[in-house]
């Protein structure tokens, strides 16, 4: 009933109701927006839910190690929505047998492919920045040809910043290329905060001004709370008493991906001892399971953050409410590559919260030697 470690849609998708509207009506009037997010917050789960009856072309920036890789991937992937699959291969094993082919059997402009037949079998140097331009370009020939819409997904995209141009910086070569285009929808993801502020929210920035912008929250307890009872009740499992439930949620303060972790093993607890009522113990042992469970996940955060100098003695003293002994000046860098990382989030003028409650969990004095709710 709970899905964990990939994108969701359908029933296992929870919350969210009004970022779902707006990122709707956003996609309804051909509007190119950005989401923002920290790591695990759902924004690859709410755009596939959003997008789960059209098509569209899904980048991951994170793990595009090699730039020289994704105009191959964006032509490949455009030509799929026109009909045509595995474009590049067939073009490279016979490229005149695969326009005779294609001639009489194409929707689009045969131009168009012929344009592309000529670019795959002529390069030879890479230029990956002139290259991801013509593959855009070649995304908006082929919309505009069908005339409809195709939406391109870059998720992680504050990595975009990872890949170097000889003709200069990426955001600019992006921006002048996806300004001109009226058939091509963009939808930039990003799960570092600060950086994706800078690209789009920072005056100096290509970007700056460039889409609409969103940030997604953490999940309402309100409305979370009532859809997942639902949930249970179309189960026939009832609460004990929805108080502690309520607390539990708020003990994941909203953490998208942690609750989801924790409902699952409360699930599989019910489920395991064919249960119709859940009391505190389950709810209890659930949150353990899941925070155990994690654990690894967790203690890969923490010697990230240890491979960097006091970064883990600050992140201590913010768990713990406790002074941070150094200059305020290091203190603020600190907080800075912190923010950067993904590890914290900015509250107010000096108040900084850690994002992931297991990991403040990890860090907790108090909170060693057992969970409670």
């Amino acid at each position: 009933m709970f899905q964990v470690g990939k994108p969701v849609s359908g029933i296992n998708f929870y919350d969210r109701t009004d970022m779902k509207k707006e990122v709707l009506r956003y996609i309804s009037s051909k509007q190119d927006f950005m989401i923002k997010a920290p790591r695990r917050y759902g924004k690859t789960s709410l755009i596939k839910e959003v997008l789960k009856d059209k098509e569209y072309i899904y980048i991951d920036i994170r793990k595009a190690y090699d730039i020289s890789k994704l105009p191959d991937e964006i032509i490949q992937k455009a030509y799929e929505i026109a009909g045509i699959s595995g474009i590049i291969n067939k073009i490279q094993e016979n490229v005149v047998k695969f326009l005779s082919n294609i001639k009489v059997q194409t929707k689009i402009d045969y131009k168009i492919i012929e344009a592309s037949a000529e670019y795959i079998t002529s390069k030879k140097e890479q230029n990956s920045c002139e290259d991801l331009v013509v593959a855009l370009n070649t995304v908006e020939k082929i919309a505009t040809s069908l005339n409809q819409t195709i939406i391109i997904v870059f998720d992680e995209f504050q990595d975009i910043k990872k890949f170097k141009c000889k003709s200069g910086d990426i955001l600019d070569v992006l921006r002048g290329t996806l300004q001109h285009f009226e058939y091509v929808n963009t939808i930039f993801l990003g799960s570092i905060e600060t950086i994706m502020t800078n690209i789009f929210e920072n005056k100096k920035s290509p970007f700056f001004n460039y889409c609409r912008k969103l940030t997604l929250k953490e999940f309402d307890i309100d409305e979370l709370s009532s859809e997942l009872i639902k949930a249970f009740k179309s189960k026939n499992i009832d609460f004990e008493n929805q108080d502690d439930f309520i607390k539990l949620l708020n003990l994941l303060n909203g953490h998208p991906a942690n609750t989801m972790i924790v409902m699952q093993n409360l699930y599989f607890i019910v489920l395991e001892n064919q249960k119709q009522t859940i009391t505190k113990d389950d709810l209890q042992k659930s949150y353990e399971n899941a925070y155990f469970e994690m654990l690894d996940l967790v203690e890969q955060y923490i010697i990230e953050i240890k491979d960097k100098k006091y970064y883990h003695k600050v992140l201590y003293s913010i768990a713990n409410d406790l002074p941070i002994n150094l200059s305020p000046q290091a203190t603020h860098q600190i907080k800075k590559g912190l923010l950067d990382m993904g590890y914290i989030q900015k509250i107010e003028k000096g108040n900084y919260k850690i994002i992931d409650n297991f990991l403040e969990m990890y860090l907790l004095e108090q909170n060693k030697d057992r969970l409670t709710i």
